[in-house]
């Protein structure tokens, strides 16, 4: 059994508490073809291969997946101006539909854990998970709904990188994630500023998140440098040893996936004796 952090258990029983979900929670999921989401290196192999089947040259970059990041793979496609992204983001709508064959207890468990989850996922597992979050869902183009994180009840799904659903608000190829995190653009401006006041004045649970995002980290250094002795507490459960660079986190140790339901589960009897 883990020892919670103080400081954790404080946020839950103050309702301060904000859960960060990644790309690990939604790992085992299966789509509408029975195929498993995994991670986004799955995405842009199946990207590529469904490019391929409707006849474009992508042989030069199938070998690149297990030599690069994602991240530079998609840099070098949208840079190909014979690729088509429209049929790019036809792919991402067909392959991220979910199969209501998943089992959504997690999700279910952190929404009762933390009404406010922000998650850089495209699917929609959460509003599978919780059907009221599809009207409290922001994103690009949806912002107004992020006016939602100062009310501590009110439920808000903060999808950071944008849903599937809504192509023009996924940050899917450098060029989006230049406009969201370098643009002056009043509808990232909104997001951004919005992620630095929950970064001040919340604690912050990431879960499934490998913390590869450099433009996250660098917000919350930055959160961090100004803040010094009265940053807050933010915590991340892994089974991994975090790097120097993570300092602004505190881990909460597992040695397998299967250990977070736990975790989960003893934070929620804390939230229940409140």
């Amino acid at each position: 059994m883990n020892k919670i952090p103080t400081d954790l258990i404080k946020a839950i029983n103050d309702n301060d508490l904000i859960v960060f979900v990644g790309a690990g929670l939604s790992f085992n999921f299966k789509n509408v073809d029975n195929q498993k989401l995994e991670g986004w290196s799955n995405l842009v192999v199946n990207i590529l291969n469904d490019l391929q089947s409707k006849g474009h040259e992508v042989n030069d970059l199938m070998p690149l997946i297990k030599r690069y990041d994602p991240i530079k793979v998609l840099d070098l496609i949208e840079s190909d101006s014979e690729l088509s992204k429209k049929d790019i983001y036809n792919f991402i709508k067909k392959f991220l539909i979910l199969s209501d064959k998943n089992d959504y207890d997690l999700h279910k468990k952190l929404f009762e854990l933390s009404k406010k989850i922000i998650t850089t996922n495209y699917d929609t597992a959460f509003e599978e998970a919780v059907p009221e979050l599809r009207r409290s869902k922001a994103y690009k183009g949806r912002n107004y709904e992020l006016t939602k994180h100062k009310d501590k009840d009110a439920p808000l799904l903060f999808k950071l990188h944008g849903c599937f659903e809504d192509a023009d608000s996924m940050v899917l190829f450098p060029s989006n994630y230049k406009n969201l995190y370098e643009n002056q653009d009043r509808d990232a401006e909104h997001s951004l500023l919005v992620l630095k006041n929950i970064i001040i004045n919340k604690t912050i649970l990431f879960i499934g998140v490998g913390m590869g995002d450099f433009q996250i980290n660098n917000i919350f250094k930055e959160v961090k440098r100004l803040q010094r002795e009265y940053n807050q507490k933010h915590f991340i459960i892994t089974n991994k040893t975090l790097d120097s660079t993570l300092d602004f986190l505190t881990p909460i140790n597992i040695s397998n996936f299967d250990e977070i339901n736990s975790i989960i589960d003893e934070l929620l009897s804390i939230k229940k004796k409140i």
